[in-house]
């Protein structure tokens, strides 16, 4: 069933959120990131309509409320700009001041999650030119593919091959 996305019910569970993270307690070495999440997420169980921490405004806010940074993901990203009808890459320069790890993996609209690089809509080099001039640059990405742990890494290691061959120095191995 999908859920209720009214502003009242939207911010009540961001409060509950809230709410959730100031039991927590989280002590001050460890560095919490919560990730930009999609609409809709395909699990094992089937589909999954999360409706938080998907629209501009919300994550960042929330960052800034308990001073987190954050995990982008370039695949939820792209589909739930998709299904709310904002501007991705205008969510992308709002999200990159607080990124401190990326999850990098291609979509494609209304629900294609975790798509092989170049399988998917993402325009890799625009998105990154933000990253590199908006993020700090310390940041960590690792490729997301779904199912890319298979045969000996096989999705992760085709992802990195791909993301070679676009030539983004924020993603370049550091030695």
């Amino acid at each position: 069933e999908r859920p209720v996305e009214s502003s009242v019910e939207m911010q009540k569970m961001l409060d509950r959120a809230a709410s959730g993270i100031e039991k927590l307690k989280i002590p001050d070495d460890v560095i919490f990131l919560p990730e930009n999440l999609t609409y809709p997420a395909w699990h094992f169980g089937g589909l999954w309509y999360q409706n938080v921490f998907n629209k501009p405004g919300e994550i960042t806010k929330f960052c800034d409320r308990f001073g987190f940074k954050m995990t982008f993901d370039t695949s939820h990203s792209w589909l739930a700009a998709a299904h709310y009808g904002f501007d991705y890459y205008k969510f992308a320069e709002e999200c990159a001041p607080y990124t401190l790890h990326m999850h990098v993996v291609d979509g494609k609209a209304p629900n294609g999650e975790g798509l092989q690089i170049g399988e998917g809509d993402v325009d890799f080099p625009r998105l990154f030119k933000i990253f590199e001039e908006k993020a700090p640059k310390d940041i960590s990405w690792l490729p997301e593919i779904w199912q890319g742990h298979l045969e000996n890494l096989k999705g992760f290691k085709i992802g990195l091959h791909n993301l070679g061959k676009l030539d983004i120095p924020l993603l370049k191995v550091k030695s």
